[in-house]
């Protein structure tokens, strides 16, 4: 029996709004964040896929399960003042990439 593989669709238009979402938030496609669930616990470690229609923010955890969490419950790895990774609020990178218009 032959082995059948599906792909995903590769719709170029889709593809590019939801890495312009992701920008606009100042993150880059499958950049490292990560989350706690409602009630604390562990941190669960992700990559950054899109920016969900309700303001969320889709990623997938280390086992590869698709997840839409707020934004305000997310965290970037950064470069830290001496090369180290630190770990900022989503909150605060989004505010600090905006780039306002001059007039």
């Amino acid at each position: 029996m032959a082995k059948v593989s599906k792909k995903a669709p590769t719709d170029t238009k889709a593809l590019s709004a939801a890495v312009e979402a992701l920008a606009r938030v100042g993150l880059h496609e499958h950049q490292k964040v990560r989350f706690r669930r409602e009630g604390g616990g562990r941190w669960i470690e992700g990559a950054a896929v899109a920016l969900e229609v309700d303001g969320s923010l889709g990623l997938r955890d280390t086992r590869g399960r698709r997840r839409s969490i707020p934004i305000d419950d997310v965290e970037v790895a950064c470069r830290g003042p001496r090369g180290g990774r630190i770990w900022v609020p989503l909150i605060d990178v989004a505010a600090t990439t905006e780039q306002l218009g001059l007039f």
